[in-house]
C-alpha cells in the first residue's frame, strides 16, 4: 500500500509543482508500479488505460521503455472492456520495426526528447 501511495503522490506533487516536470520516465515507473502492485481487476485496467492516455494524449511522452511496460500488463486479467482498448490503441498498432513512432501517431511522442532528463544538471 505504501508503494502505491508514494508513487501516487510523487506524479501527484511533479504534476503540480512549477519547476519539476513529468517525463516519460515517471509514466514508466508508474504503469510498472500500478501492473505490480494493483490485483488483475477492471480498476487497475482503468488506471493503466488513463495513465497510457494521459502519457500519449495529454503530454505526447510515450518512447520504448513506455511501450515496453504497458505490454507487460496481462490486459486480458482486467476486464474485457480494457484489453479490448489495449488491443486497439496499443498492440494491434505496435510494430517494432518501424523505428519513427513504433506504428503510433507521432503526436504521441512528440516531447518524449524535450521533456527527458538533462544530464547537464548536478541534481535529479
Amino acid at each position: 500500500d505504501e508503494a502505491i501511495t508514494n508513487a501516487f503522490m510523487a506524479f501527484d506533487a511533479m504534476n503540480h509543482h512549477p519547476h519539476v516536470h513529468l517525463n516519460s520516465a515517471t509514466f514508466n515507473y508508474l504503469i510498472r508500479t500500478v501492473n505490480k502492485f494493483f490485483p488483475d481487476c477492471k480498476a487497475k485496467g482503468c488506471i493503466l488505460a488513463s495513465l497510457w492516455d494521459k502519457c500519449a494524449l495529454a503530454y505526447s511522452m510515450v518512447d520504448e521503455n513506455v511501450i515496453e511496460a504497458v505490454l507487460e500488463v496481462k490486459t486480458e486479467d482486467c476486464g474485457e472492456d480494457v484489453h479490448r482498448f489495449f488491443k486497439k490503441y496499443v498492440f494491434d498498432r505496435y510494430d517494432q520495426e518501424v523505428k519513427n513512432g513504433y506504428g503510433f501517431p507521432l503526436k504521441y511522442s512528440r516531447n518524449k526528447k524535450k521533456k527527458r532528463f538533462d544530464s547537464m544538471l548536478d541534481v535529479y
